[in-house]
This record gives structure tokens, sequence and C-alpha cells, in this order.
């Protein structure tokens, strides 16, 4: 399988991941009702959306580090 389309489902999970980190709850609250008071499917769209920012910033990053023959590795430590 390319290593391009293997990234993108789990850039994917990493960004649904990623909103579940530690550092984030806090502000879940906040973002939720305020996603919430604009539109009932609000919260969906807010989900939907950091998701796929994530996934697209995490698939884009790899694809420069690949690109430019670099190891991911090396920025997982930075």
């Amino acid at each position: 399988m390319n290593l391009e389309l293997a990234a993108i489902p789990l850039a994917f999970l990493a960004g649904i991941l990623g909103v579940l980190s530690p550092c984030v709850w806090p502000l879940v609250p906040i973002v939720m009702g305020s996603a919430a008071s604009q539109h009932r499917f609000g919260p969906y769209a807010l989900a939907l959306g950091l998701s796929i920012a994530f996934a697209l910033a995490g698939t884009a990053l790899s694809f420069v580090l690949v690109s430019f023959e670099l190891d991911p590795e090396i920025f997982r430590y930075i």
C-alpha cells in the first residue's frame, strides 16, 4: 500500500484522539456550549471539523517529511 494513502486514516485517527487530549478537556464545555448555541448540529460540526483539520495537518506533515526523505521519528521526539 502506498505510504501516503496509509497515512490518511492514521492521521484521521490521530485527529480524533488529539481532541481527547487531557489539555483540551477544560475547554470542551466552553467550546461545545458555544457550538450548541449556534445550531443544534453545532457540536457535531465542531467535532468533524477538528477531526478533519488534524487529519489534514498530519497527512500534510507526513507528505512533506516523505518528500524531503526525512525520518518522521525525529519529529515525534521534537
